[in-house]
């Protein structure tokens, strides 16, 4: 499979009687500019680094963990210029400031995340550029890794957040089919391997392969100036968009529902009550992106029955208090259960945001 992605495969060194050595991403971590022999701590696969050396040297120069700190490769996840890192049985504090010491140079910024489930940090989350992060939300809490989009791995398949992003096309176990109609549905092209057996043993996908790019390749975490916005509401296809985008700016809400985020229900009432939770709902999306219902330029509202259309367009003349942005008032027969409204916006970000 990786070589009809376009890679160029070469074999690491294993033992026969030892099939689990073939875990190579337990020994290394590479970047563009170095790679890093890594050194984990009483690995129960007894992944020898060393055999790695003779491969990653021809195309990296090569840093040593070295005694006593103990480093885990399946312990750290490159998200851009960010190095995330989780203390484990075979990741320690020194170990990690090892890696921090031996990176910072090249301009690399290391941070600890805390793993409260899986063996290892790559276990519970990967990344797919440009700003995907594939995330088991048991095992890792997503704020720690800073904005991304987040697509979270259905609850039953655990160790499906493993993944391995080539070359544009991103590898997923044929045994997480869920997971994988996640990441099709948000637009990332995916294909199915067999790798069953790795799960017996609570491994991933990634643990079998070391990506090493091109040296001119260094893909950024997103692209300049974007930045996605994290809040408590519920957009109207929260498996799919962010609450929000800023870029350039301006900032793009997604369409808001009046489902109260304390009960994660539709609120009951008129459809003025509605709309004033539709409402609170984008201000607080507005307020996280750096923004407000006064500098909003373009408000659409979505209305399940026509007849509530000067209801609606009163209670907005209200929340706005004088401000006119662009708008309309569209019908829309198919919303959320329970809802009869819902809002979407785009707004001007505060000066410095």
């Amino acid at each position: 499979m990786l070589e009809k992605l376009g890679a160029k495969v070469k074999f690491a060194a294993s033992l026969a009687e030892r099939p689990t050595s073939a875990m190579v991403e337990e020994a290394v971590v590479v970047l563009p500019e170095l790679a890093v022999l890594a050194r984990p701590q009483e690995s129960t696969h007894g992944t020898d680094a060393e055999p790695m050396v003779p491969l990653l040297a021809q195309h990296r120069p090569i840093q040593r963990i070295v005694d006593p700190a103990s480093l885990d490769g399946r312990d750290v996840l490159r998200i851009g210029q960010n190095l995330f890192v989780a203390q484990t049985r075979t990741t320690d504090a020194e170990g990690i400031a090892d890696l921090k010491a031996i990176v910072e140079p090249f301009g690399y910024h290391v941070s600890e995340v805390e793993l409260r489930g899986g063996s290892h940090l790559k276990l519970a989350a990967s990344f797919v550029p440009p700003h995907y992060l594939i995330l088991n939300p048991a095992w890792a809490d997503p704020k720690q890794f800073g904005d991304l989009v987040v697509l979270a791995v259905d609850e039953r398949e655990p160790l499906a957040a493993s993944t391995l992003p080539v070359n544009g096309t991103t590898l997923v176990s044929g045994a997480f089919s869920k997971t994988e109609r996640r990441l099709r549905n948000a637009g990332i092209t995916t294909r199915r391997v067999d790798v069953s057996e790795l799960h017996k043993m609570e491994a991933g996908l990634s643990s079998v392969a070391v990506i090493v790019e091109p040296r001119t390749v260094r893909p950024a975490s997103s692209p300049v100036g974007f930045k996605v916005v994290q809040a408590n509401t519920a957009p109207v296809s929260c498996g799919l968009f962010a609450p929000a985008i800023v870029h350039g700016g301006v900032v793009y809400v997604s369409g808001q529902l009046p489902i109260d985020p304390a009960t994660g229900r539709a609120v009951e009432g008129e459809i003025e009550d509605q709309t004033n939770q539709a409402l609170r709902n984008l201000s607080e999306v507005l307020s996280a992106s750096g923004s407000s219902l006064g500098r909003v330029l373009r408000l659409t509202c979505y209305v399940a029955d026509t007849k509530h259309v000067d209801r609606v367009t009163s209670v907005c003349a209200l929340a706005l208090t004088g401000h006119r942005p662009a708008g309309s008032v569209v019908a829309a027969k198919a919303l959320h259960p329970g809802c009869a409204i819902a809002v979407d916006a785009i707004a001007a970000v505060t000066d410095g945001s």
